[in-house]
């Protein structure tokens, strides 16, 4: 296995690394959809707003690489890929909110949480119950092994 694909999957068995990655996934996923499919949600109002650089391109691709990213997120496959994709969308989310308002707009602790969540799985990796934890199997042999304690009757 490629040492570059194996450093980018590679991931340890932290429970606690589930809920970073549903908080950033699920936002993504929600709100890049909401982007593409609803005319209200619509990015372009924000980007104009914010005076940002090709509005029209940015308006289509940026949902579909939340939506994406998000769904690397939830199920674990490729994490640190997806978490790389979120920052610099995020980046450019909290700009927007410094510079410009916009009509309906969110408030400023998503971009924030959001940033901070894909981070945290970008600097551990996926963690527990993720694709990229199934793919190395000696990484799965976690501290929480089944110990077995016999019956007292047994013990002789």
């Amino acid at each position: 296995m490629n040492s570059h694909y194996k450093n980018i999957r590679q991931t340890r068995f932290l429970r606690h690394v589930v809920v970073p990655r549903y908080i950033a996934g699920a936002s993504l996923g929600i709100f890049g959809s909401l982007h593409l499919l609803l005319a209200s949600f619509s990015m372009m109002p924000i980007m104009e707003a914010a005076n940002l650089p090709l509005v029209g391109f940015s308006a289509i691709v940026v949902p579909i690489l939340e939506v994406i990213a998000g769904m690397m997120l939830v199920s674990g496959f490729f994490a640190r890929i997806g978490a790389a994709i979120t920052l610099p969308i995020m980046a450019m989310a909290i700009y927007a909110h410094v510079v410009a308002t916009w009509p309906g707009e969110m408030p400023f602790i998503l971009p924030l949480v959001v940033i901070c969540s894909a981070a945290y799985v970008l600097w551990l990796g996926a963690g527990a119950w993720s694709f990229d934890l199934r793919a190395f199997p000696e990484a799965q042999d976690h501290e929480h092994k089944v110990i077995t304690v016999p019956f007292p009757h047994e013990a002789a």
